[in-house]
Order: C-alpha cells, then sequence, then structure tokens
C-alpha cells in the first residue's frame, strides 16, 4: 500500500493555498487560496471540474457529507458561503459575526453544520424555507481562563461524533474538549500537556475511536478516546520560530494519518503499530502545511500543497487489498442508507426488502459470507435507522423546545433578543416539526 505519485494540479491558483479537502461522496478534491478563489479538481483526470472566484480571501472550507456538491467555504470577514452544485449562488450562513476568521467547520450526517469563527463555534441548520443561521453558540470550555493574556480562546478544528448529538472541539490553548449538543455542556476534555501544549489542526478517526492532533513545536501526538490517554507521539521537522501550523489528515480504512512537515515531506503513520509507514517528498525545500486524505475501496489518495505563490497541489495514489466480503457488505449498506434513506417513508418498504433478499440470497448461494458477516451488516443498518430517523428527530425537537423556553423567559423577562424576527425564522424548521 504504498502511495506513488499521481498527478500535478496547477495552473489556476495564483496566491497561496489555504486549505484542501476531497469529497466525500464524489472523485473530486477542493483547493482554495487567499485570491478567493476555489478549484474542484477531478482526482482520476487531474482536470478542474470547476473554478469558483468568491472575492475574498479564503481560510477553510467543509464539503456537505449529506448532499452531493455543495461546499461550505469559510473566509477571511468571517462569512461562510454555501456553494450548491458547484455553483456560487449568493447563500451565505447567517451567524451575526462579521471581521473575525472563520478557523474550522465541519459538517454532519444529518445536516448540521459546525463553525469555528474567531473565538466562538456556531451550530447551524437549513431552514425550512431555504438559506442557513446560526441555532447554538458553544459557551468556552471550563479551563479558559480570560485573565491569562497567552491563553486566548481559539479553536482550531471540529469533528461531530455519535452522528450529530455530540462535537470534539481541538483549542489552541485549551486541549481537546467534547460538547454534548443537545444540552450545551462539556463531557469530557484531554487537557493541554506536555505533548500537546498548542494545537495546530486535529483529525477524527470513529472507527478506531481515535483523534490525532500536530502541535506547535515537536509533531504529531494521538489520543485514543476510550481512555483519553495518549497513544502515540511522532517527531516531525518544525521550524518554531517560523510558528506555522501543519495540517493532519486520515485514512480511516487503514489506520493511518497523514501530516504535513517544514522540510517539504510528507508523513504517513500507522496507529496501531505507532509507527511510520511512509515518507513522500513534495518538495526539497518549503514548508508543506496543508493535506488532505482519502479512503475508498480499492484505493487510498493523498494531496498536498506547499505555502508558495503559484502552488502545485500533488495527488498521491495508493493500491488496497482486497476488502473482506463482510466489510464490502457493511460499506454496500452504508452507501444504500446514505442515499435512498434520506426519504423518511422509504426504509419502512426497502430495509424489510433488502434484508429478506439478503437472507434468501444467503440461504441459496456459497458466498463465503458467515451468518456473523450478516448479522453485523443488518446491526450497523438498524443503528443507522434509528440515529438517523428516531434519535436524531428527538435531539432536533429538544433543541427547539429548549430554545423556545429560552426566548419565552427573555420576553417574559423583557429582554429582547439582537433580531426576533431573524431568530423566529431560523426555528421555523423546529415548528414544522413539531406539527408532523
Amino acid at each position: 500500500m504504498s502511495f506513488q505519485h499521481s498527478h500535478d494540479l496547477s495552473g489556476i491558483h495564483k496566491k497561496r493555498i489555504r486549505w484542501l479537502e476531497f469529497s466525500p461522496k464524489t472523485p473530486s478534491l477542493a483547493s482554495g487560496d487567499e485570491g478567493g478563489i476555489v478549484v474542484v479538481w477531478d482526482i482520476h483526470t487531474g482536470l478542474a471540474r470547476a473554478t469558483l472566484d468568491l472575492k475574498e480571501p479564503i481560510t477553510v472550507f467543509a464539503w456537505d457529507r449529506k448532499k452531493k456538491d455543495r461546499l461550505f467555504v469559510g473566509l477571511s470577514t468571517g462569512a461562510v458561503c454555501v456553494i450548491e452544485e458547484l455553483k456560487i449562488q449568493g447563500t451565505f450562513v447567517k451567524t451575526g459575526v462579521t471581521g473575525a476568521s472563520v478557523h474550522a467547520i465541519a459538517s454532519s450526517p444529518s445536516g448540521r453544520i459546525a463553525m469555528a469563527i474567531g473565538s466562538e463555534v456556531h451550530i447551524a441548520h437549513e431552514l425550512e424555507h431555504g438559506g442557513w443561521a446560526t441555532i447554538d453558540i458553544l459557551p468556552a470550555p471550563a479551563s479558559f481562563r480570560d485573565f491569562d493574556a497567552d491563553a486566548r480562546l481559539r479553536p482550531r478544528s471540529l469533528h461531530f461524533h455519535n452522528g450529530s448529538s455530540k462535537l470534539i472541539v481541538s483549542y489552541l490553548n485549551h486541549g481537546i474538549v467534547c460538547w454534548d449538543l443537545s444540552l450545551l455542556t462539556q463531557l469530557w476534555e484531554i487537557p493541554p500537556n506536555e505533548s500537546q501544549l498548542n494545537i495546530g489542526y486535529s483529525t477524527y478517526l470513529p472507527q478506531l475511536s481515535v483523534i490525532a492532533a500536530t502541535n506547535m513545536s515537536t509533531g504529531v501526538v494521538m489520543y485514543s478516546l476510550k481512555s483519553r490517554k495518549l497513544i502515540g507521539e511522532h517527531e516531525v521537522p518544525l521550524q518554531a520560530d517560523r510558528n506555522v501550523p501543519i495540517n493532519i489528515a486520515n485514512l480511516n480504512d487503514s489506520g493511518r494519518v497523514v501530516s504535513g512537515g517544514h522540510d517539504g515531506s510528507i508523513f504517513v503513520w500507522e496507529i496501531e503499530s505507532n509507527e511510520l509507514s511512509q515518507r513522500l517528498r513534495h518538495t526539497d525545500d518549503g514548508i508543506l502545511q496543508f493535506v488532505a486524505a482519502r479512503s475508498t475501496p480499492g484505493y487510498e489518495c493523498i494531496a498536498s500543497t506547499v505555502a508558495v505563490d503559484a502552488p502545485i497541489v500533488k495527488l498521491w495514489k495508493a493500491q488496497t487489498a482486497p476488502i473482506p466480503t463482510g466489510r464490502r457488505l457493511m460499506l454496500f449498506l452504508d452507501s444504500v442508507t446514505s442515499e435512498i434513506l434520506e426519504i423518511p417513508t422509504s426504509y419502512l418498504i426497502i430495509v424489510p426488502l433488502f434484508i429478506a433478499f439478503v437472507a434468501w440470497w444467503y440461504s441459496g448461494q456459497e458466498l463465503g459470507i458467515s451468518l456473523q458477516d450478516i448479522t453485523l451488516a443488518i446491526k450497523t443498518l438498524v443503528q443507522k435507522i434509528l440515529n438517523q430517523y428516531i434519535r436524531e428527530p428527538i435531539v432536533s425537537a429538544f433543541d427547539y423546545i429548549s430554545q423556545e423556553v429560552k426566548r419565552l423567559v427573555l420576553n417574559w423577562l423583557g429582554i429582547r433578543t439582537p433580531d426576533e424576527a431573524q431568530v423566529r425564522h431560523s426555528y421555523a424548521w423546529g415548528r414544522g416539526f413539531l406539527r408532523q
């Protein structure tokens, strides 16, 4: 599973690239630069699918995990632009914030987005009649000390956990914190320590229950979310005087993480063995600040770029070992449910028929699939249905109720919200749900 250079993506960006990210739904890579240009590349041909000019410096973006070809793009002005079908339509998330850069964006499977804007973390929903708006803002973590000038509050990376019910936030100075989004309460934290004083970026591997982060002094650190203990630490060439954070990404299917370095190299680390799997040379000199990674059946892909004007994005690919039959079945179930079960009533018909078909097929064929594989696949499917169509709506309803109670109490006390009309509109989806 060694990576080999595949394509050079160049000729469009004239300014430094500020973010790279692979699409979870199409074979595409998006890159965004300081000049406001977003390019969406086909990773098989190396050609540009779309070029978009947002006119403002881009700081970060995220692909929507629910809808194909939708991007949430963060700008240095604090705005978050919603790009639909790879076209700029002038839609922005209503956050009420201007002038503070967007540091991180994350999308959840159920349609929520989280945004780190300045010192705040916003949670936003798509509104019933179109558009997006902030519905909650996380409080400061318990370890925040506003009297310490060196401990400014700066969220660096965001990761949804357990569907959309929890959010893991990595802070520059305040460690890693997990939040319950229904109650806006802090569940646990991994406080700063000698190995991780300041966080640059982090990445989350849900299958392994591991979070890996880059720090500003030594390199990469890894934590188990079960024990919340340090399980790995790797040195990466960093120039402490440059104080430039390096990004980190993951290859979740093969249990590896990918980071850059200040010497132009890409590092691929094995989590279980805690060893360096491969070192790739992007350039002989330069700060390799941004990387992206993607695991897909049959191959894995890495993208990298150096912090220079008129940059080149390099693509690297590796063939992967054949996936076991049980694993293929689970991936197929996941792809079917993620696409078809967006229609809330469809699973009532499709799921029983699919289970019956699998049972019939298994009983009449010698496929080498064990009963344990079938049971595990069906269990995964049922869990996804329960989470998406029972648990998530209940959590959303309680979110709406808590916000309505808060608004009624404030009105009773004679305290007006900054924009009551906008708040009422942003909760229209909740009223629609309760009427159903």
